[in-house]
């Protein structure tokens, strides 16, 4: 897993697509303000408003439906992610193990899972570089520097996976080399080659669901939808400072929410990213790299 790394592309940060969201809803707002003054007195009667009302009833019907599947759906998405490392580290921890318990003639491939665990750490989570300070290989200070420069470039991911899967069958091919003395040993060498098919059907889950992006269109639809709806509130609404801050409000209501989803789907980058802890807890298990 040294190069293991999880990607996924984004055109721009969510923060930035939260505000673009709340300046276009409520500068629909005042679009509707604007257009009030200059439409003729019978397109803003209370016929006219009570036609529209009805009309954009149904679009935030869709809206709440729209932005309430996509939360649900975000939700759901980071919390398997989180599931995935949780199982990852619950599995590096029992294949150490394994390799301990059968004996001296693992030292390899146990040096190669602590030390691939640790870069794979380290590339996607830079931020625990000094907590993982004493687990750096003798000589190599945390490799912070490396890893952190490669963690920022986004060509070569699927060399970096192809790589990583080279790891991972270069311990399987050092547990193939092994000759049991007894039936523990047999039985650990099997277990061990199950864990490792594992590890590597897992890390290959990981990646499918931080690859797995928002689709755009989804997005924009919602936007347009709540455009239209503030577009509508700044037509009909009176022009006070408390409908005025409830709009601000809602607006950033609006926006917040968007702002949520997209940080959800973005499960390792953002203020809202997946923890370490379950790759970090293996690796405290597993002991500094030798």
């Amino acid at each position: 897993m040294s190069n293991f790394r999880l990607t996924r592309w984004s055109i721009m940060p969510a923060i930035v697509i939260a505000v673009i969201v709340f300046l276009s809803t409520f500068g629909s707002v005042l679009l509707g303000a604007f257009l009030r003054q200059r439409l003729p007195e019978h397109h803003v009667s209370e016929d006219s408003k009570d036609i529209v009302v009805l009309s954009t009833g149904l679009v935030a019907t869709l809206t709440a439906l729209l932005l309430g599947l996509l939360v649900a759906s975000a939700n759901e998405s980071f919390q398997s992610f989180n599931g995935g490392l949780e199982k990852m580290g619950t599995k590096l921890i029992a294949l150490d193990r394994v390799l301990a318990h059968y004996g001296p003639e693992t030292s390899e491939a146990r040096a190669f899972l602590r030390h691939h665990t640790l870069t794979a750490v380290l590339r996607n989570w830079p931020e625990d570089a000094q907590q993982l300070a004493g687990f750096a290989p003798t000589g190599e200070p945390t490799a912070t520097a490396s890893v952190a420069h490669s963690a920022s470039v986004e060509s070569g991911r699927l060399e970096d996976l192809r790589k990583t899967s080279d790891v991972l069958a270069r311990i399987q091919n050092i547990l193939l080399e092994l000759s049991p003395q007894d039936h523990a040993q047999t039985w650990r060498q099997a277990e061990a080659l199950a864990l490792t098919s594992q590890l590597s059907e897992e890390q290959w889950s990981l990646v499918e669901k931080a690859q797995s992006p928002l689709p755009n269109p989804l997005v924009l639809i919602l936007v347009v939808w709540l455009v239209i709806l503030f577009a509508t509130f700044g037509l009909f609404a009176p022009r006070n400072k408390t409908v005025t801050t409830i709009l601000v409000l809602c607006s950033l209501s609006a926006s917040a929410a968007i702002f949520l989803v997209l940080e959800l789907n973005s499960v390792t980058s953002g203020m809202m990213k997946a923890s370490s802890s379950p790759l970090v807890t293996a690796l405290q298990v597993m002991g500094p790299v030798k």
